[in-house]
């Protein structure tokens, strides 16, 4: 806090010129006044920021410019950089406003202008409107500043765009916090032509309580171009609600509303930007996450090399070392809502983009999941070679969150809980599209009325679980990891293409409501595996993992794992094409309730293999060996839980049309409409029941 004490006016000299100020004697701070709205010259913003710097200690610069209304400054040369601590104070030149009347406006200077250059640490910019630069309205070049109640890149109304190329640049710094919880010192960062906020090379900097990229109101669009780019190996990003480390950082009003931008609301970018919350936002949406005011691009965007990146809720365990603390729940706080977007609510995109976690959001609904705002592109996309992502429920690696400012670094082991699944709903081209990425899973998730399938793996993706992951007895098995994927316009989950494999099914309900006793029909089959993709588990996976020298059993959780897949509109399961191979279907109530009291028949057959798909076991099996990344091989056992439960179906329970070397073993197929078992179309080697024992 800062004393205000009369003094009388002094004359202060320098080796350039003669300026007047208001000058406070016998103080911890010396505070000078701008007295007019002169570019240059006595009592000018340029005068007082010369002779703060001149002044050894903080000082402040604060406005008595006579008159009323917005107080307009238009520089003809740019201002001294600000190189000892300072806080330029606009609301004083009327603290009854509660928005900026002092506007800062660059449109005389030439190219490569900024607003306000901060090198002096712990410095504060408050209730300022800075636009009409070429360069960024404010750049942070030290550490530990505060920029808050700014309009930057809006006129001091709020209402139009004074564009400067960037709203705040923060360069290879730490500590900076941009915008405050309290009413009125959130920023409004509008119509920047580049980002509204760019982060490059930065650390340990706090986004909260921002409009970024619409009007004062918050109902309309001034959009900047990207709303947030975090790049250049920054670390130690929170945009939103920080993570409560029981020192006083948590703050559920800590959520910045970022739409009406013509890019992606939030970019994360680049090798070695790492460590990234996005947490609590209204993300493509109006401040109360029920208007679509959707950004062009994606909601949020990681890509090129960018991990270990949170969007939603970070739950787990942190140590110093030597010391533990759980972080708690803040579910309804650190939710996003990520909606309305032009491109995807989230996208994570990249070979070298890892550690990705997707948790706890409203992605395509309105802030109550009671209307759709659809995202135009998928709820969440994963594509091009990123590799190790969750969405919903997850145990997430280890993360390092190194210390700033004396603090410890400390470690983040992630832990399942019941409130990390997302509600993905109302998008227009599918719930989540896998596409040539690896190791993803998806779990725990409501995942409905989207156009498009709910589930798209494809583009060689492998390596990917959707709901409960097999359990190999390491303590990753998750019992509530079943994802509802129902009443999507397309499938309930659709894999397909050559070289896209590894993929397990278990515990969902595809096709009913949560409850599993209750028709939400997704448009076409609840499962589809098509176009030539192989090694494919629907239901329970029974077997031994081997890398050549050491082996682990997976443990069967029937109950869990198993999938109900009933009320869809086409085939429970459809299993198509010449190259589609090795596809297990196992342990799974296809075409009744979760309760096995009800019909809740599918509209076509229970399962259908057609179109020359081979090694297709349905019920018990035994899987081919499956190889997996890393140079470890599945080997398949039986196992008694592993039969069907297939009734209720309106076109068959088992169709096999034109598809070789298919098992049916150890199912109840029961009061369908049609055939039992139809097998037609040219089909050879199938089993119907207990295979021949070939000796082996």
């Amino acid at each position: 806090m800062f004393k205000r004490l009369q003094g009388k006016p002094k004359v202060c000299h320098s080796n350039r010129r003669k300026y007047m100020f208001d000058v406070l004697e016998d103080r911890e701070l010396l505070a000078f006044s701008v007295l007019n709205t002169d570019p240059l010259g006595p009592g000018s913003l340029y005068a007082a920021i010369e002779a703060a710097n001149n002044t050894a200690g903080p000082d402040e610069i604060e406005f008595n410019i006579p008159g009323s209304g917005i107080q307009s400054i238009q520089l003809s040369e740019p201002l001294p950089a600000i190189l000892e601590q300072v806080t330029i104070d606009g609301f004083s030149q009327d603290p009854n406003s509660g928005q900026p009347s002092i506007f800062l406006d660059g449109s005389l200077l030439g190219s490569n202008a900024n607003g306000l250059v901060i090198q002096g640490e712990g410095s504060t910019i408050r209730g300022l409107a800075i636009g009409n630069f070429s360069g960024s309205g404010i750049v942070l070049n030290s550490n530990n500043n505060i920029i808050v109640g700014n309009y930057i890149g809006l006129n001091a109304s709020g209402s139009a765009a004074a564009s400067n190329s960037y709203g705040i640049t923060v360069a290879a710094t730490d500590g900076n916090t941009i915008g405050q919880t309290a009413e009125g010192l959130g920023n409004w960062i509008s119509g920047n032509a580049s980002a509204g906020v760019m982060l490059d090379g930065a650390t340990n900097v706090q986004i909260v309580a921002n409009f970024i990229g619409l009007n004062a109101a918050g109902d309309e669009a001034i959009g900047n171009g990207v709303g947030v780019h975090i790049t250049g190996g920054s670390h130690g990003i929170s945009i939103g609600v920080p993570i409560d480390f029981g020192n006083g950082s948590y703050d559920p009003l800590g959520g910045n509303v970022i739409s009406g931008n013509s890019s992606h609301g939030v970019l994360i970018d680049g090798a070695e930007t790492n460590l990234v919350l996005v947490s609590g936002n209204k993300i493509g949406t109006s401040a109360d996450g029920n208007t679509d005011l959707g950004n062009g691009g994606d909601g949020v965007r990681v890509a090129d090399g960018a991990f270990s990146v949170v969007v939603g809720m970070l739950v787990g365990e942190i140590s110093n070392g030597t010391e533990t603390l759980t972080i708690p729940l803040y579910p309804d706080d650190s939710r996003n809502i990520i909606s309305g977007n032009s491109g995807s609510g989230v996208s994570i995109d990249g070979s070298g983009t890892h550690d990705v976690y997707v948790t706890n959001n409203r992605i395509g609904t309105n802030a109550d999941s009671t209307s759709d705002l659809g995202n135009t592109g998928a709820g969440v996309s994963v594509t091009g070679g990123a590799t190790n992502v969750s969405v919903g429920r997850s145990l997430f690696n280890a993360i390092l969150f190194q210390g700033s400012n004396g603090d410890p670094d400390v470690l983040i082991q992630g832990a399942f809980d019941e409130d990390q699944g997302n509600i993905i709903g109302g998008n227009d081209s599918g719930g989540v599209v896998i596409q040539g990425a690896n190791e993803v899973t998806i779990a725990g998730n409501f995942i409905a009325g989207n156009t498009g399938s709910g589930v798209d793996v494809s583009g060689g993706s492998h390596g990917i679980v959707v709901g409960v992951a097999p359990d190999s007895g390491d303590g990753t098995y998750d019992a509530l990891g079943g994802n509802l994927i129902s009443g999507n316009s397309a499938n309930g989950v659709l894999v397909r293409g050559s070289n896209t494999q590894l993929v397990a099914i278990a515990g969902n309900k595809i096709g009913t409501d949560d409850t599993g006793n209750n028709v939400f029909a997704n448009g076409g089959a609840g499962v589809r595996v098509e176009d030539g993709a192989s090694y494919v588990v629907i239901g329970l996976l029974a077997g031994t993992v081997s890398s050549g020298t050491e082996s682990q059993n997976f443990i069967t959780h029937a109950n869990e794992q198993r999938n109900v897949i009933s009320g869809n509109a086409g085939d429970g399961i459809s299993i198509d094409g010449g190259q589609t191979n090795n596809i297990y279907v196992a342990g799974n109530i296809i075409g009744a309730n979760a309760d096995l009291t009800a019909d809740l028949g599918n509209g076509g057959a229970g399962v259908s293999v057609t179109g020359g798909a081979t090694f297709v076991g349905i019920g018990r099996a035994l899987i081919r060996s499956a190889v997996f990344p890393a140079g470890f091989t599945l080997l398949g056992a039986f196992d008694e839980d592993q039969g069907n439960i297939i009734g209720g179906n309106d076109s068959g329970g088992v169709v096999i049309q034109g598809a070789n070397e298919v098992t049916i073993a150890g199912n109840i197929i029961a009061d369908n409409t049609g055939s039992g078992v139809d097998v037609s179309g040219g089909s050879h080697g199938i089993v119907v029941g207990v295979a021949p024992d070939s000796g082996d």
